[in-house]
């Protein structure tokens, strides 16, 4: 099991200009689960405070393409 531990990292993704109406908590959960497994999205971005830019963060398998 810590071997498979090893393979893995948190990241931050950050989607530069995403419109306002994308960045609800229902679409990037979605997008984040594509990518990875979605831990979760920063607190400024669910409350669409930045208005630039939404992110969130993921566990990444490092053995997956």
């Amino acid at each position: 099991m810590e071997a498979d531990l090893e393979n893995r990292v948190v990241v931050r993704v950050c989607m530069p200009n995403l419109p306002i109406e994308l960045s609800n908590e229902e679409f990037l959960t979605r997008v984040g689960n594509i990518v990875g497994v979605m831990i979760k999205i920063d607190s400024v971005t669910s409350l669409h405070l930045s208005g630039k830019f939404a992110c969130f963060c993921v566990e990444l398998d490092l053995e997956k393409p």
